[in-house]
């Protein structure tokens, strides 16, 4: 615990049955609350300390972890914790025993399968006719309910159903098309009804119902005798419903964080009233302008921060890190990782961002027909190289080989899906063999392809070889401990731990899609449509690695900080103050009117932590860092919180931060550690090349460097990203059927259909050799582009013959030696004109 005295707690008022009591405003807000619950503790027989009889809403989960910090550091002798929940899991707590509560999955599967059979004519308000979909598939169905599960889960913060509203939208809801917004909302009410009814069929209870019932009869986990709400500035206003009713039988406590001069600056509830520090005289945050500096672009802004944290001795404390722009959080870990920093973002993770997830999406598609892109992912994928190389017995090296001739497959043949790179596999293997073609000798190619076939094989059966008597997702688990059999788990790791949520959040999906009211529901495709959609949408919580590392904190858990220094990234508008995102059919003056949080308590709520925040630091220790244009090269505006500055700043501020975005550069990629920069061989006498090509030349002079990369240590780029031939495959296509008509018998053929008829069958007899019998449509219109070419060709090689020119040779080398150095170089054709006597090269 810091120096701070902590001045008795004032009671300023009691309202609604509810206590609220200023705590010290200058000391750090968890430091605040621990000595308020230290004031509350109760002594066990044994002489423990004891806080489990208060039960503590917070609004984080990391408030949570720093509130617990703050205990065992503040009773040196250990203590037993209050009890600590967030507020949506107080609400959640259900008074019936008789039905549950739908699991998201089961709401969302639930309702599309009655969306899938009511008609929509029925429901003209919600649903016009000029938007209904020509077909209604589980994908659309699934798309309407997720949109209608948000709206209940906005209505969920005030306790609020579809009927609520539908109730009250003519007194709330104004303008010219009043009726038709009268109109959906009766028509979601219906809407609103029917899935009620379905979800009571199957046993369970609609969360807004079971919420009323906990709001009526609210109950607190088992011997608390108290509750206390620290500084909790946006609540959904159910919790304070719920609250009122439980009062009467338990203390409720309100700590505002906030002197008791500051008591007209808070609603009943203790949450800041946007009247006050929305107004027009909103209270000044005094931080010095060197303590906010604006950066040209994303990647500046996480590099000085990274900077400023490594400039910090190893004897001083780190200040806190703060993010209020979610977005940054790529940037800040590459920058703080290039300096050898290791940074956690206690926030959920995206699942569809893990390696797991895509993993399983990729394992679900996999099938001969699925498109070679599942193929070119998986076969990456680190869990599956290491299987397959256990497997089948394959090297490191052999493992990297076949890579390279994956990607050669790819770029030469441009395969549509698995089955046809197991068929051009077996295409190139009889072609090495039978030494057709330059690269006969080419033995690591061959040996890549014959690796691969094996491989893809290995891949094809896991997927496909599970028992039949086990259902869909026991035979994706089957294969997933099959992958996972011989891997042994880390948490100095941070792949291995975040594996090892991404598991538990998965299984838990899993665990929810085997409901029986979901099998009764969807069919089996339906059911893997709406696991995909779960690995999409879900979240997970990864822990921090071991051992001293910076948390990288969001905007709501900053004030929960005691750390006397810190450091807030991503200072923009619509981060700070937060912006909501006006839903359709919630409006944010609607919200307003409903009592639900909207963007003027948010703007409140922000510029009071800002300003608190400020408050309980020295001058300078705040140090507020922004961009001028994001990593999509969208121009940022300063918070408009920047400004609420006294008056003597004002100008000066606004003209610095205001500034031309142009008049800044943009800045350049940040250094990487030196162990990861490329160590190239200096050039030796022995490796200067003896021939040259002259179509090399131009290279050489245009760039040596690039000469030597490309020439002298055969360094050449290579990925699997061809959609189509590039311009050096579609010379070539060309040139070899000019090469055969130019060694045909019909080479002086005066007839340009004679001609073309040979060339175009080149043509589609290379085309089919490349890209086998069913070439993708973009080949078509190249191979369709390179005939019309030849067409022209024939008809201009026909005239030629008429006036006398012969083919003597095609694709004849030529060479040339100058000082030492060998020159080389391609002729197309040489002609010989007998009636002029006359050579022709080209």
């Amino acid at each position: 615990m810091s120096n701070y005295a902590i001045a008795k707690p004032a009671v300023i008022g009691q309202n609604r049955s509810m206590t609220k009591v200023f705590i010290e405003s200058r000391a750090p807000l968890v430091e605040a609350v621990t000595c308020w619950l230290d004031a509350h503790a109760l002594l066990t027989p044994s002489g423990t300390v004891a806080l489990d009889h208060i039960l503590v809403i917070v609004p984080t989960r990391q408030a949570g972890r720093r509130l617990r910090e703050s205990l065992a550091g503040h009773f040196s002798s250990g203590c037993i914790p209050p009890r600590v929940m967030l507020a949506s899991q107080f609400l959640r707590q259900s008074t019936t025993t008789d039905c549950r509560i739908p699991a998201a999955s089961e709401q969302l599967a639930l309702l599309s399968g009655l969306l899938l059979n009511i008609e929509l004519k029925d429901f003209s308000a919600l649903f016009p006719e000029k938007g209904h979909p020509q077909r209604r598939t589980f994908r659309w169905a699934l798309n309407q309910s997720a949109q209608l599960l948000e709206i209940w889960r906005i209505l969920e913060e005030g306790a609020l159903s579809f009927q609520c509203v539908a109730r009250q939208a003519e007194t709330l809801l104004t303008g010219e098309d009043l009726d038709i917004e009268v109109a959906r909302w009766r028509d979601l009410a219906r809407i609103e009804k029917l899935y009620f009814d379905v979800l009571l069929g199957a046993q369970l209870t609609p969360p807004v119902l079971a919420l009323q019932n906990f709001i009526a009869a609210p109950a607190a986990p088992s011997g608390c005798t108290q509750i206390m709400l620290p500084a909790l500035l946006d609540a959904p206003l159910a919790l304070y419903k719920s609250l009122e009713n439980i009062a009467s039988r338990l203390p409720v406590t309100l700590l505002i964080h906030a002197g008791k001069s500051s008591a007209a600056g808070f609603d009943d509830y203790g949450r800041p009233l946007p009247s006050h520090w929305n107004g027009s005289h909103p209270p000044e945050i005094d931080i010095p302008d060197e303590c906010i500096a604006q950066y040209a672009d994303s990647a500046a802004q996480a590099a000085a921060a990274a900077a400023f944290f490594a400039s910090v001795q190893s004897d001083e404390e780190l200040p806190a890190l703060g993010m209020a722009d979610a977005e940054l959080y790529r940037e800040l870990h590459s920058a703080f990782l290039a300096r050898n920093i290791t940074i956690h973002n206690p926030a959920g993770f995206p699942l569809r961002h893990s390696s797991l997830a895509r993993l399983i999406q990729q394992l679900i598609a996999l099938s001969d027909e699925a498109p070679y892109s599942i193929l070119s992912a998986l076969i990456r994928q680190d869990d599956i190289a290491r299987w397959c190389r256990a497997r089948l017995g394959i090297s490191t090296a052999d493992y990297a080989s076949m890579l390279l001739t994956l990607d050669e497959l790819q770029n030469r043949h441009l395969p549509q899906n698995i089955a046809d790179v197991q068929a051009f596999c077996d295409v190139m293997i009889k072609t090495f063999a039978a030494a057709e073609t330059k690269y006969a000798d080419d033995t690591q190619l061959r040996r890549g392809a014959e690796l691969l076939k094996q491989t893809v094989a290995a891949l094809l059966e896991l997927s496909a070889t599970q028992q039949p008597e086990l259902s869909r997702f026991e035979q994706l688990t089957s294969t997933l401990r099959t992958l996972f059999a011989e891997r042994t788990l880390s948490d100095e790791f941070r792949k291995d731990r975040e594996l090892s949520a991404a598991a538990r959040k998965i299984l838990e999906i899993i665990t929810e899609l085997d409901a029986a009211s979901i099998g009764e529901a969807l069919t089996a495709p339906q059911i893997d449509i709406l696991f995909e959609t779960m690995l999409s949408s879900e979240i997970y919580q990864l822990e921090p690695p071991p051992g001293a590392v910076i948390q990288c904190e969001g905007w709501l858990e900053l004030p929960w900080n005691p750390a006397p220094e810190m450091v807030i990234t991503g200072f923009n508008e619509e981060c700070v103050p937060s912006t909501l995102t006006g839903h359709p059919f919630l409006p944010d003056a609607l919200r307003c009117s409903l009592g639900l949080n909207c963007n003027e308590l948010k703007s409140a709520r922000d510029t009071f932590i800002l300003y608190s925040l400020a408050r309980t630091r020295t001058p300078g220790a705040l140090r507020l860092l922004l961009e001028r244009s994001n990593a999509a090269g969208d121009v940022r505006k300063p918070s408009r919180l920047l400004f609420l500055c006294p008056d003597s700043l004002l100008a000066q501020r606004a003209a610095r931060l205001f500034s031309e975005c142009s008049h800044s550069e943009r800045s350049l990629p940040g250094s990487l550690p030196e162990k990861w920069r490329l160590k190239l061989p200096v050039p030796q006498p022995c490796a200067t090349p003896r021939t040259i090509s002259a179509s090399r030349i131009g290279t050489y002079l245009q760039c040596p460097f690039t000469f030597y990369l490309s020439d002298i240590l055969q360094m050449r780029s290579i990925d699997d990203g061809a959609l189509e031939m590039d311009p050096l495959a579609f010379g070539n296509l060309c040139h070899h059927a000019l090469e055969e008509f130019g060694n045909s018998p019909i080479k002086d053929s005066s007839d340009s259909n004679e001609i073309f008829t040979l060339l175009r069958s080149a043509v589609e007899r290379e085309i089919s050799a490349c890209f086998g019998p069913r070439p993708p449509a973009v080949i078509v219109l190249q191979m369709s582009a390179a005939l019309e070419r030849l067409r022209q060709f024939a008809s201009i090689q026909a005239q030629r013959a008429v006036d006398g020119w012969m083919i003597s040779a095609v694709e004849r080398i030529a060479s040339r030696d100058f000082n030492g150095l060998r020159f080389k170089g391609r002729l197309d054709r040489i002609d010989f004109n007998p009636n002029l006597n006359k050579v022709q090269v080209i």
